[in-house]
């Protein structure tokens, strides 16, 4: 069995080497901008700002993780079940260009079935900068799914650094499963993986660059599959 423990304290190292690494670059940049000028002076204060900010949320996060990883801290079984009077065979995500961090899951009606959303990041100023500059990916951040009635089901939290991972937790604080995604550089693609304890419970694999996902279930058998598109309304 996987202990939530052991893995947040390989986050929260991660995390603190990584943020420790962004602010050494963060140094390299501030220096150079004394001994160049023009549009190198320029660049030089852009990433300065760039990497400062990503790596003061990563030491953050992961001192937080740090302290969090000294707890036992252990998955329970997820059994939480919602249901639904209709739910499609097909559906699709959508989300507003001016928020890529806020989802929802539509039918082809447009009735909604269920959205996440981003938390707050506990700086305003560090989350905001960071996620514009990283997109998003670099940095940590906390998550809320919530159902068709509008209760919350699950909270994600996301790692930050270079290596992705997330904790999936029930509204109470029980975790119950995490995420993984690994890439292929031969083949270009990637796979996202739903782990409950040590086993696989769902596995998504796809092209990014395409835009479809195959999902499959711990038995290995095709559950559906998830394609890039539009919708114009």
């Amino acid at each position: 069995m996987t202990e939530v423990q052991s893995l947040i304290r390989r986050d929260a190292k991660r995390q603190l080497l990584t943020g420790s690494a962004f602010l050494i670059g963060m140094i390299v940049f501030v220096t150079s901008i004394f001994f160049v000028g023009g549009g190198s002076a320029a660049l030089g204060i852009f990433y300065s700002i760039f990497f400062s900010a990503i790596g003061l949320a990563l030491l953050k996060s992961g001192w937080k993780d740090s302290v969090k990883a000294k707890q036992s801290l252990q998955f329970v079984q997820d059994s939480s079940c919602q249901t639904f009077t209709r739910f499609p065979q097909r559906m699709y995500i959508g989300h507003k260009a001016s928020s890529i961090f806020h989802a929802r899951l539509y039918d082809m009606d447009g009735d909604v079935y269920s959205e996440i959303k981003q938390e707050p990041y506990g700086n305003r100023v560090i989350g905001a900068v960071a996620s514009f500059y990283a997109g998003g990916w670099l940095t940590p951040a906390s998550y809320q799914m919530i159902g068709e009635q509008g209760e919350t089901s699950y909270k994600i939290d996301k790692k930050g650094g270079t290596y992705w991972r997330g904790y999936v937790q029930h509204p109470n604080g029980n975790y119950v499963a995490y995420t993984e995604l690994k890439r292929n550089k031969k083949s270009s693609k990637s796979t996202f993986y739903y782990i409950e304890k040590a086993n696989v419970h769902w596995k998504a694999e796809g092209d990014t660059h395409i835009g479809h996902y195959k999902v499959t279930d711990e038995e290995g058998e095709s559950v559906g599959c998830g394609k890039a598109g539009c919708r114009s309304d």
